[in-house]
């Protein structure tokens, strides 16, 4: 599939037409602090959303993996259920 932009595209669209759902399975091979997770996946999103949508999705990050971080091992999960709708599982359960 290297180098077919087309099947990408269509891949990672959020278009109704063509979306269908799919997960991003992460697991930490290191502990980390839960404000260097949430800068890292919140670095990407900050500039295409409004500012309270990126403070409320990087606060609901930092909640739910909690003062401890995450540590070796342990997973985060992001389901996109629908085209607008986007679950976050932290160990397991529903951020």
């Amino acid at each position: 599939m290297e180098g077919n932009a087309a099947f990408f595209d269509t891949f990672l669209s959020v278009e109704r037409a063509s979306f269908f759902r799919r997960a991003l399975h992460m697991t930490f091979v290191r502990s980390v602090k839960a404000a260097q997770v949430a800068n890292a996946l919140s670095e990407k999103i900050k500039a295409d959303v409004s500012p309270q949508l990126f403070a409320l999705f990087r606060d609901a990050m930092i909640t739910g993996i909690g003062q401890g971080g995450i540590n070796k091992g342990e997973t985060l999960v992001f389901f996109w259920e629908a085209p607008t709708s986007l679950r976050v599982f932290i160990r397991g359960k529903l951020c």
